[in-house]
């Protein structure tokens, strides 16, 4: 079995600035389901 190394270099912060704007995301998401639903909305 062969091994592999590899280096990733990125802009600091830049993992985390990419890491809120999910959970950003996922918040919205949630709050258009929701409001979906409370329109009746069966999803």
């Amino acid at each position: 079995m062969q091994n592999y190394y590899i280096r990733i270099e990125v802009p600091e912060g830049e993992v985390k600035n990419i890491l809120d704007e999910l959970a950003q995301a996922q918040n919205k998401i949630y709050e258009c389901y929701n409001r979906l639903e409370d329109l009746g909305v069966s999803l």
